[in-house]
């Protein structure tokens, strides 16, 4: 007999429009968390979403082998002025509509409205006929990631949000006519369907404050390998909450950020299981660099040295890998961007206080039994800040306290609800904040990205967000060994090199940038803890598959494959 999934999502951060919303610890059957009261439209914050579960993207990415896992494209060519997409046929959405190109074109104008960064590289999304779409490129504007951004696009269903666009919708992105755009946009943006529609494994039967309930779509193309009926979803508020569950023997799948002695004592219970895939990405700390003293660069350096990473690490998340050198690039991959000459130059600011001192007195910073006066003659206090309901983010920040008050540095750590938090760091209203650095992807673009231009501010606004000073640093600096250096340019650049030497010199040079001048301090590379139990599901995959490696930033969908590829089925 089929049985239920019963999973946990704890402590994840939504994405909705390419906007941080409020988060929460909850548990989920399949999906993502939502927001209260929540709605189902996906182009605007608190959009509830259930990942791949409901939704599928034209194809995912891999991470872990850098290649496609095809799902409503079943094949796709590109040249330097056109990507062409083949789609899957006999695709059906969840109230019985065919699945075509139409739906793509839809999506994909209204990503426009909406700021896609796909749409920096694309001049017009046509159907070529029912089951082809052609994207055509701007060879002023090329990136080597734009195929990768259009086969991961979740498409929309055009019968839906199609009735929204006007006919001369393509004209006006032509002309680029952002006032009448803007009206568009706030036609899209008020529009609440009744329930979310897509092509996935599972349709939404239920949904209260507390629990969620999903179904199997029976219509879908990979029914035949889905052999579970239903996935329940809970909704907790708090670590604990999913520990309790866990341990009431409730759950099949969970990855909440967690101390040894929850992982000990999971591992005691019979068939329970946990994987530790790297969560692509790096903790650490953001340093306000246009905040006097923080904006000497010699301050930061100093705070470096007063911090051992190891020690953070122990406190924060055991199970993380301390970051020896700061770089910004993952260390699964930092080898094959950074000669071994290059990474012998580079600063390791291996935990030294007496130097972190000496270098304060340098500056003429003066200690006294209070603790250190600037030079200005003004204290030396710091304000530290993490969001609420991440307590591995909290023990951070609480670690880093304790460790600059044996210098005398007071920093205070100030707990803030999500979308504050969020809001003052890319408005650089912080002196230091606890942030990510690597991004969730092995190419280091994409950390140095985030880094230097999102939370820099040196995106280009959005209808969401503005563009904000974030760390404050930049854009021009003198790189030892380098030269001069524009750090937004060389980003940009970066996704515009293809061969592989030539990145790899823009690597260096912005490696090299965040190694002398510190604007931010990677402390640990994290690795998510993936709980699971085989009491009532088996067929997980082993702890090599590269889909677990997919699971930082979109475990639902990764639960979505391991049903639909047929991996998971009830164990009795």
């Amino acid at each position: 007999m089929k049985r239920k999934l019963i999973w946990i999502l704890a402590g994840i951060l939504i994405l909705s429009s390419f906007s941080f919303v409020e988060a929460y610890a909850v548990t989920l059957g399949t999906g993502w968390g939502w927001t209260l009261p929540g709605h189902y439209n996906p182009y605007v914050p608190g959009y509830i979403s259930f990942g791949g579960l409901i939704e599928e993207p034209l194809a995912y990415y891999i991470r872990l082998t850098d290649d496609f896992l095809p799902r409503l494209a079943t094949k796709w060519e590109a040249t330097s002025t056109k990507v062409t997409v083949h789609l899957r046929q006999n695709i059906f959405w969840h109230d019985g509509t065919p699945f075509t190109s139409k739906d793509v074109v839809t999506s994909f104008l209204i990503g426009r409205l909406f700021g896609w960064d796909v749409w920096k590289y694309l001049k017009d999304v046509r159907a070529q006929d029912t089951y082809t779409v052609n994207f055509l490129l701007d060879p002023k504007q090329p990136s080597i990631f734009v195929t990768r951004w259009i086969l991961t696009v979740r498409p929309q269903p055009d019968h839906i949000w199609g009735k929204l666009l006007p006919t001369n919708i393509r004209t006006l992105i032509a002309r680029n006519d952002e006032k009448s755009l803007g009206t568009i946009r706030e036609k899209v943006m008020a529009y609440r369907p009744e329930k979310p529609v897509g092509t996935g494994p599972f349709t939404l039967k239920s949904i209260t404050t507390g629990e969620a309930l999903l179904d199997k779509f029976p219509k879908h193309w990979q029914a035949d390998q889905v052999k579970i009926d239903n996935v329940r979803v809970y909704r907790h508020l708090a670590a604990e909450a999913s520990w309790a569950s866990m341990f009431a023997g409730e759950i099949d799948y969970e990855w909440p950020g967690s101390p040894p002695t929850i992982q000990e004592e999971w591992l005691k219970r019979p068939g329970n299981k946990i994987v530790l895939p790297s969560d692509v990405s790096f903790y650490g700390l953001y340093f306000n660099c246009e905040r006097y003293p923080l904006s000497i660069k010699e301050v930061r350096q100093a705070l470096a040295y007063a911090i051992d990473r190891k020690e953070v690490t122990q406190v924060a998340l055991p199970v993380g890998t301390p970051v020896d050198v700061p770089t910004g690039i993952l260390l699964e991959v930092v080898d094959k961007w950074l000669p071994k000459d290059v990474q012998k130059d580079l600063n390791p600011y291996s935990y030294d206080p007496a130097k972190a001192e000496s270098i304060l007195k340098d500056l003429g910073f003066k200690k006294d039994q209070e603790g250190w006066l600037t030079p200005k003659g003004t204290r030396f206090a710091l304000e530290i800040i993490t969001p609420a309901g991440w307590a591995d983010w909290a023990r951070q920040a609480e670690n880093v306290s304790s460790q600059l008050a044996k210098i005398g540095i007071k920093a205070e750590v100030r707990v803030i609800d999500q979308t504050p938090f969020w809001d003052r760091l890319h408005k650089g209203d912080f002196d230091i904040g606890c942030g990510w650095f690597g991004f969730w992807d092995f190419h280091p673009y994409f950390g140095f990205n985030g880094l230097f231009r999102e939370y820099n501010g040196f995106l280009p606004p959005t209808y969401a967000r503005p563009t904000y000073k974030g760390i404050g640093f930049g854009p021009e600096v003198e790189v030892s060994g380098v030269g001069k250096v524009n750090i937004p340019d060389t980003v940009v650049k970066l996704q515009t090199t293809k061969n592989f030497k030539d990145q790899q010199k823009l690597v260096i040079a912005l490696a090299k940038a965040l190694n002398e001048y510190l604007p931010g301090l990677p402390t640990l590379e994290k690795r998510l803890q993936l709980f699971y139990s085989t009491n009532r599901i088996t067929g997980w995959p082993p702890e090599d598959n590269p889909l677990w490696y997919n699971a930082p930033g979109d475990a639902p969908s990764v639960l979505a494959l391991m049903i639909s590829e047929g991996y998971l089925r009830p164990a009795k």
